[in-house]
């Protein structure tokens, strides 16, 4: 069940795509945990008085704060930890000679089966935003941080997906272009 890598997946234009696409989800993905998120605002008969802005990173360090140690590890690592070796396994895969590629290839197939977690992020922000929300007292702005960190996500997500599949993307495109 172990695929081979095609001679002509990694050609001088799709290494410099992969590259660039690599280079785009890289710089989202750092804007997107430094950017803010959401406004968390109290309110008091449904008028909003006051609010704040948190982004990921500081969420990760209001949890060191608080001294919710658990929380903030599993945050981090599904948040700053997995995100970072995906892009050193796709960074990796582009610079790899034909010797190196079967060793990447095999690390990027355990990358793509478990790529699915790398969203469990995006989906404890949407569970905090919506647990929030159903509170009346608070009312929950969401910002530009949480659509580019998501996108950036979802593009490594992909293109992992692509490369750890290059027979079933292929076939696909094939067949659909017949």
């Amino acid at each position: 069940m172990n695929q081979q890598i095609p001679n002509d997946q990694f050609s001088s234009k799709k290494r410099l795509l992969v590259f660039f696409i690599l280079l785009l989800a890289l710089g989202l993905y750092i804007f997107g945990v430094f950017a803010p998120l959401m406004t968390v605002k109290k309110a008091i008969l449904f008028i909003p008085i006051s609010g704040k802005s948190a982004s990921i990173a500081d969420g990760l360090w209001q949890f060191l704060l608080d001294g919710s140690y658990v929380l903030f590890l599993i945050i981090f690592v599904f948040t700053i930890i997995f995100p970072l070796f995906k892009f050193y396994v796709l960074f990796s895969l582009c610079r790899s000679n034909k010797k190196d590629r079967a060793k990447t290839q095999h690390t990027l197939q355990r990358l793509a089966s478990i790529s699915k977690w790398s969203m469990l992020d995006v989906f404890v922000v949407a569970i905090l935003i919506v647990a929030v929300k159903i509170r009346s007292l608070l009312k929950v702005e969401v910002h530009y941080g949480l659509y580019v960190f998501s996108i950036s996500i979802i593009m490594t997500m992909l293109l992992t997906y692509f490369l750890a599949h290059p027979k079933k993307t292929a076939n696909n495109h094939a067949e659909n272009s017949e």
